[in-house]
């Protein structure tokens, strides 16, 4: 078995943070269009 992967806090709050804004990105798109 492989050992998990894990995140530094770091990488954690860029994933995190980057969903947030695609999520900022769709939701602007849907409602300005």
């Amino acid at each position: 078995m492989s050992d998990p992967i894990y995140l530094t806090d770091g990488e954690l709050f860029s994933i995190t943070g980057f969903k947030q804004k695609s999520q900022q990105i769709k939701w602007l798109i849907n409602n300005h269009v």
